[in-house]
């Protein structure tokens, strides 16, 4: 009601000022609300957002439907929105760059068959999803899937319905649905949201949506490759990449092949015992993103991974830090904890916060409450160089909290 009354006032003042009619006004808003699995997730509660085009009689020209008041049955992103104002403008060609499309004026195009959404690291909490939605479907991508949706997040925790919902799932009081957000993710989700609004029943198992899965899944992999994604590389090589130059230049520098890339997250994704040859052999690769998904595609096998115990511990030595994480997680995994635990430590000293927050991350799921490593936090948390608002300190001092009561 009262963001109603508020536009409502700004037309006013456009009526008064005497520049209504030629005013076109766009109302739109941030993606998703505030509850858990809306805002910074890609389902629809995360992602569709109300937007709402205001056209006077003298732009009729530009009409998106026959009469004003109607609905459009177009998909857009708001990456399309500044190729549109581009295209009400009157620009004869939109540059190359832009990944959105004109969904008004001259260099309107027609309506996409896909929109896409992505997930990178939220706050204090590294993760990687990538989705695509038609006309009827979604399909969620998650690299992690060895992450919750529903881990602890200061931003999240703060809703007092997200903590209760994570207390009645501890307490064994959800039902598969409830639980879902807070058990671990599945590779692949695929839903039905002419049926299925809420995106709860996961189709991507069933044999019956195989063709769409494998079009969603196609269609996904076609973006990531034409965009040059850059999210599958571990955060703390991005940030010493992107001192020296832009990541957008870098990806277009044919340093680095984004098809390389979903080839070796699809190997880590969807392994299996007979992997594990290869998988071994890409800790070998000069391509530190290749070695950095071969360490997580053995960590996804856990104890199977026992093979390659001793290519994952040379790897606790790798000159890629992250490589180093992953290859401690993957050992934790397959039983060799010690080695591990070291190689965690050993992180938290890491002059870049960035690699820090990774391995708290991954202690988080594996030793937190191991005392040398609470030693470890401490020490770190101690330093002078740790701002109150950093996001290796958040999730520290959360971990160190938690930890110490728990050895209470």
């Amino acid at each position: 009601e009262r963001m109603d009354a508020w536009v409502g006032d700004k037309l006013k003042e456009l009526e008064k000022l005497g520049l209504a009619d030629n005013t076109i006004v766009i109302y739109y808003s941030d993606h998703g609300g505030i509850l858990a699995r809306s805002k910074r997730y890609l389902y629809e509660t995360g992602t569709h957002i109300p937007f709402i085009i205001r056209i006077p009689e003298k732009y009729k020209y530009l009409f998106p439907a026959e009469k004003p008041g109607s609905a459009v049955d177009r998909m857009i992103s708001l990456i399309d929105l500044f190729p549109t104002m581009l295209s009400v403008a009157g620009e004869k060609k939109l540059p190359e760059h832009l990944q959105g499309q004109a969904f008004l004026g001259a260099l309107k195009t027609a309506a996409p068959e896909y929109v896409y959404g992505f997930r990178g690291r939220m706050d204090e909490r590294t993760d990687m999803m990538r989705s695509v939605k038609d006309s009827r479907y979604r399909y969620v991508r998650n690299y992690y899937p060895y992450r919750s949706n529903g881990i602890y997040n200061r931003y999240m925790w703060r809703a007092l319905s997200t903590r209760a919902w994570h207390e009645e799932y501890l307490k064994g009081n959800c039902n598969a649905a409830q639980s879902a957000y807070f058990d671990l993710k599945p590779v692949e989700e695929l839903y039905d949201t002419q049926n299925d609004y809420w995106e709860v029943n996961n189709l991507a198992g069933k044999a019956e949506y195989r063709d769409v899965l494998l079009r969603m899944r196609a269609e996904n992999n076609r973006w990531l490759e034409s965009i040059r994604d850059a999210g599958f590389f571990p955060e703390a090589q991005l940030k010493k990449i992107s001192e020296t130059q832009s990541l957008y230049d870098y990806m277009r520098s044919g340093s680095e092949s984004v098809k390389q890339h979903i080839a070796v997250a699809d190997l880590a994704n969807f392994a299996t015992v007979k992997d594990v040859e290869q998988l071994s052999a890409n800790l070998s690769n000069k391509n530190a993103v290749v070695r950095y998904w071969a360490a997580l595609g053995l960590r996804k096998l856990g104890k199977e991974a026992k093979p390659a115990i001793s290519v994952l511990t040379k790897a606790l030595n790798d000159p890629s830090p992250d490589v180093s994480i992953a290859a401690a997680e993957a050992l934790y995994f397959a039983g060799v904890q010690k080695p591990a635990v070291t190689a965690f430590i050993k992180a938290l000293k890491n002059p870049d916060p960035i690699v820090r927050l990774h391995a708290l991350n991954i202690i988080d799921i594996t030793c937190k409450y191991d005392a040398d490593v609470l030693k470890a936090i401490a020490e770190m948390l101690q330093q002078p160089d740790m701002p109150e608002n950093q996001f290796d300190t958040i999730l520290g001092t959360w971990m160190l909290e938690t930890g110490m009561t728990k050895n209470k």
